[in-house]
């Protein structure tokens, strides 16, 4: 993840599972996070709270809220009650509203994100 003032961060999970369209890509597992900055003052675990959830999206909210997570940060993500992290969201720099920037840590928009995902691969 890079924030707009060029400071780059890792976030990383040794069992991240998505499940398959028959549960609605379900984020099954995270597994063990790891980061490579002091968590104290980066923010830690921002997909923790998110795991378990149903993929949700526009026009199939699978979120546990009363409103439609994915209209209101404007794009798909495994939504609990809203989120404490999106990196699905819009790219911002600080116009328009924060619940739709891509973000990890308390709405700072991030200029860009990306998530490397392998197959399993049994010893």
């Amino acid at each position: 993840m890079e924030y707009f003032n060029g400071t780059i961060r890792y976030a990383g999970y040794d069992n991240f599972k998505v499940d398959n369209n028959e549960t609605d890509y379900t984020l099954s597992s995270l597994g063990q996070y790891s980061s490579d900055k002091d968590d104290q003052f980066w923010g830690g675990d921002h997909l923790r709270w998110h795991e378990g959830m149903k993929f949700s999206t526009f026009d199939n909210e699978n979120d546990l809220w009363n409103k439609e997570c994915a209209k209101i940060h404007k794009g798909g993500w495994w939504f609990n009650r809203c989120t404490a992290s999106n990196l699905n969201g819009l790219y911002s720099v600080m116009d328009g509203s924060k619940y739709a920037r891509m973000f990890w840590l308390d709405y700072l928009p991030l200029k860009s994100v990306q998530m490397m995902i392998r197959k399993y691969q049994p010893l």
